[in-house]
């Protein structure tokens, strides 16, 4: 017997469940260490450890804007102004197993993984011909915990007094630290609070080793304000076959022929007026989205307070098969914004255009999702011809200012 992929759920903030999931999971924890050795020993002393690190990688078929939602703590997208990926927020993942398909209860969570406090650190999304449209989320963070029974987020309002109480909403097992805290984690708004400075816990009757847990805010926070608590309990949990989205909802998998590319604007409200800008000869499309993560460390704490960065990198590449020399030279001008067809394109020929990647569901021909970048500035691109082969060619390109947004239409 083995733990089987049907097994595993990965839960965002405890509502999202992630869909159409290829790849999903925290990998390794690294943590730094030191030998710390000491003259007329002839042994080392100890093993230093420092602040983890954790990279938690997602690889999904979902084309729909809510991994991009959950990513930025929304529930709607802007038909005007998008989502941009850069308002993006930390998250929770309740890493959910279930007992197994030959179990008497298949679908109950018997264990799980709580991965807390985890920032979003690139996206790629990438597009083929043949190949199903997929992205890949990575995430950091710098702990992890392996909890019997379920894992369970809650969220609550500022209350805007001080002293502010949350009750878990079911008994909570000891986390196996040096202090006794239950709550494996607290955030606020993107702030995760230290155990003991910024909140404190009180404990009901223990049962099981699991006892309800109230936690006692020392800070006032407004309604605005966000609070988040993750933690694991012996309280039942399943996840039936019904959670998981049919092809009525969204697209298994979307494939090239359902992928439409724009350079110099997309209206979805006049899509014939947009037809022009419209890129012929596509293969494939990658758009990548990438910050640096710098985090918020303090003496007295084992965990980062905060993680954030300055300005995101938006690059990538559409890789096209032309029919012709014509197509070719064509393309060329269309990515470079040159309309005399009697100007001749050097290296340095090159403006800021909107690019617009289009996906639609294969079944109903609507569009699900959007990808824009208001400032793509494409290269002149070189090329290989090869004996026996078709000539294709890269167009790579990169955002002036950083700026990737998505729209559900």
């Amino acid at each position: 017997m083995a733990v089987k992929a049907g097994q595993i759920i990965h839960v965002g903030n405890g509502t999202v469940l992630i869909d159409r999931i290829q790849t999903g999971g925290p990998g390794q924890l690294n943590i730094p260490t030191e030998k710390i050795y000491e003259l007329g020993n002839y042994k080392s002393v100890a093993t230093v450890r420092d602040v983890p690190d954790l990279q938690f990688q997602l690889n999904s078929l979902d084309v729909s804007t809510e991994i991009e939602m959950l990513m930025c703590g929304v529930t709607s997208i802007d038909p005007v102004d998008g989502l941009d990926l850069a308002t993006c927020v930390p998250i929770d993942i309740a890493s959910q197993f279930k007992a197994g398909l030959g179990a008497t209860a298949p679908f109950a969570v018997t264990d799980s993984v709580a991965v807390p406090y985890l920032y979003m650190e690139s996206v790629s999304y990438r597009f083929g011909l043949r190949d199903n449209a997929s992205q890949q989320i990575s995430l950091r963070g710098d702990t992890i915990f392996y909890n019997a029974g379920p894992c369970y987020v809650q969220e609550a309002a500022g209350s805007g007094a001080a002293g502010q109480t949350i009750v878990t909403a079911h008994p909570a097992y000891q986390a196996a630290v040096d202090d006794d805290r239950r709550v494996l984690s607290v955030s606020v708004s993107g702030t995760r609070l230290t155990f003991g400075v910024d909140y404190t816990e009180s404990y009901g009757a223990v049962t099981s080793g699991a006892a309800v847990t109230t936690i006692t805010l020392t800070d006032t926070y407004a309604a605005d304000k966000t609070i988040r608590i993750i933690y694991a309990s012996p309280d039942a949990l399943s996840y039936p076959q019904s959670v998981h989205p049919d092809t009525t909802v969204k697209p298994a998998a979307v494939k090239g022929r359902d992928i439409e590319i724009y350079v110099g604007g997309y209206d979805p409200s006049d899509i014939p007026g947009s037809l022009p800008n419209k890129l012929r000869s596509v293969q494939s499309v990658n758009v990548d989205w990438r910050v640096t993560l710098d985090k918020d460390e303090e003496f007295g704490n084992h965990f980062s307070v905060a993680q954030d960065f300055e300005v995101p990198t938006v690059n990538g590449t559409v890789n096209i098969k032309p029919r012709s020399g014509d197509e070719l030279l064509s393309i060329v001008r269309k990515i470079t914004g040159v309309t005399d067809a009697t100007q001749s394109v050097g290296p340095d020929t090159a403006v800021p255009l909107v690019l617009d990647v289009v996906i639609k569901d294969p079944d109903t021909g609507d569009v699900v999702k959007r990808i824009h970048v208001p400032d793509a500035r494409f290269t002149v691109p070189g090329f290989t011809g090869q004996v026996q082969q078709k000539l294709t060619v890269d167009l790579p390109f990169e955002s002036d200012e950083g700026t990737l947004l998505v729209y559900d239409a």
